[in-house]
């Protein structure tokens, strides 16, 4: 088990676990007349209103969206938000650097972006077929992801046909290493094929080109005890101990922050209330700084999208870097997922556990 002690896993699934994982994993896809329509729309609303100008640091047009704009011919709703958000998201992440989202505005549901392809911003021939060159990688990736989700349910099911944990293995690994039956899963007890009692050695003609400076680097979760942070005392002498040297925390918590830091003598404390870091990296003021630090999330529906806004800043800043610690309750949500699934891959830690964090 993780950190070397015993565990028991359990695999219980049905029909319904499978149906949100299949969704999860591929998402909804966006019909590429709609997603047109959608673009153009967003393009003509910012330029009718005034909301083109030129970075004066880069020579890109920089646009400012209204993300709940419908698209032509739709009524208004909140769906608007989500397909616009699936959309322009869709176009940084294929449209390899064509458009870069730089802050979002929590009080007026603005997007401004970067379009670094400016063809994008005209509505001839050759602006639709460089915006459909983009739209068509979504969909290839679908593609590869259906088959990855079916490959993963067949094994599931398919128990008589080797060790699940090889097999799970193969799916994930371009190229696998030897591994031994795990002698647990259900075509392995049936096999009476024992759990491996060592590991064999395979030399040393590979070696680490130089030594790792940080181990816990990364975005790391940490439940906090208490949801409304009411022992914030504790939560920072915690993360002090952990190596945290910037706060960024929720909006009008910053003076309660500040005043418990000032307590610890000959410790450095950075503290920045969430709104006030997206719009300082808006105006071009100043950046956060790149030390090991903690972001504060609260729950509230007012606070969602400064959370998520948070978060993408930080990571954008590479502040994962020298380690982010995502400080939330456990049921926090992001974007309709638990914020586990979006911050880290690793296990989430007790807040307690920080008490015993070694570097």
């Amino acid at each position: 088990g993780r950190d070397g002690h015993q565990s028991l896993a359990l695999l219980l699934w049905n029909q319904e676990d499978e149906n949100r994982a299949r969704s999860m994993s591929l998402g909804q896809l966006m019909q590429n007349e709609k997603a047109e329509q959608r673009w153009w729309a967003l393009v003509a609303d910012a330029r009718s209103n005034d909301r083109l100008s030129t970075a004066p640091d880069t020579g890109y047009t920089r646009m400012t969206v209204d993300i709940t704009l419908p698209r032509p011919g739709s009524g208004a709703g909140s769906y608007n938000r989500q397909w616009n958000a699936s959309l322009i998201n869709q176009l940084q992440r294929y449209g390899r650097g064509a458009v870069e989202v730089l802050s979002i505005e929590d009080n007026r549901d603005q997007w401004t972006l970067d379009v670094k392809e400016g063809v994008l911003l005209d509505a001839g021939e050759e602006a639709r077929t460089r915006l459909l060159e983009f739209l068509a990688e979504r969909p290839q990736e679908v593609t590869q992801a259906q088959q990855r989700h079916r490959r993963f349910r067949q094994t599931l099911e398919n128990r008589d046909e080797g060790c699940m944990l090889c097999a799970i293995f193969e799916l994930v690994e371009s190229d696998p290493p030897p591994l031994f039956p795990c002698g647990r899963c259900p075509n392995c007890r049936a096999e009476s094929a024992p759990p491996p009692s060592h590991f064999e050695f395979r030399g040393l003609d590979a070696l680490w080109p130089d030594t790792a400076q940080d181990r816990h680097t990364g975005c790391i979760l940490v439940h906090a005890d208490s949801p409304d942070f009411a022992q914030v005392g504790t939560l920072v002498r915690r993360l002090l101990h952990a190596r945290v040297r910037q706060f960024l925390v929720p909006a009008g918590t910053g003076p309660t922050f500040a005043r418990v830091l000032s307590a610890f003598e000959g410790l450095e404390g950075l503290v920045l209330e969430i709104p006030y870091l997206s719009g300082s990296i808006q105006d071009g003021r100043w950046r956060p700084a790149r030390v090991r630090t903690a972001l504060i999330m609260r729950q509230g529906g007012s606070e969602l999208r400064s959370n998520e806004e948070a978060l993408r800043i930080a990571l954008r800043e590479q502040l994962d870097g020298p380690g982010l610690f995502v400080v939330a309750e456990p049921g926090l949500r992001m974007g309709g997922r638990t914020v586990g699934q979006v911050v880290s891959n690793r296990a989430p830690l007790a807040e307690a556990q920080l008490d015993e964090w070694k570097d």
